[in-house]
């Protein structure tokens, strides 16, 4: 079984999620986005995150967060985000990525 989930610390590590990048964390995050008139596909999500936009980078952490604990609300994320874990989350979403969407068997060993 792939592990699919990892834990992201915020507040200065007091608090513990669990985030896990599906289908359903991407589709929400263009849902945010198609509601402020900024429709994106799932490739140009991506790419966001690869070039450090920061609006992208924290609402798929948010939705990646949210799937894995459905109890909480954004407002209760976004207040154990602090403005100085904003370097932080990039590497926990360039992270969700890697394991959430695995390099082909035939593409690793070409490149072995």
């Amino acid at each position: 079984m792939i592990e699919d989930k990892i834990k992201v610390k915020l507040n200065e590590g007091k608090v513990i999620y669990e985030a896990r990048l599906d289908i359903g964390a991407i589709a929400e995050t263009q849902y945010y986005f198609k509601q402020r008139n900024d429709y994106m596909k799932i490739m140009e999500i991506i790419d966001g995150v690869f070039k450090d936009d920061i609006m992208i980078i924290k609402e798929l952490l948010l939705q990646s967060i949210l799937r894995c604990h459905n109890q909480l609300s954004r407002e209760d994320i976004l207040d154990n985000l602090k403005l100085k874990e904003l370097i932080n989350i990039r590497e926990y979403v360039s992270e969700l990525i890697l394991i959430s969407f695995p390099e082909p068997d035939d593409k690793k060993k070409a490149n072995n």
